[in-house]
């Protein structure tokens, strides 16, 4: 669980840096981009493809040339 008591999932593309000292990691998005993305439940979620789509429509292309999210 996190500071907003969900939890999401980013793209790994929009990590910026990570800081183990102070153990964070600074991504490309706004707080409230993260409090708007879809919620993720890993017992429904792990695996499922409809959750990916919901997160690709959401974020956008994340991969490294603008492909799927996967």
């Amino acid at each position: 669980m996190w500071i907003f008591g969900r939890e999401v999932l980013l793209p790994a593309a929009t990590v910026i840096s990570v800081d183990p000292e102070q153990r964070t990691i600074h991504v490309e998005r706004t707080k409230d981009q993260i409090k708007g993305a879809p919620e993720f439940h890993r017992d429904r979620h792990l695996g499922d493809a409809g959750y990916r789509e919901e997160l690709a429509l959401y974020h956008g292309p994340a991969g490294p040339f603008g492909g799927p999210f996967v």
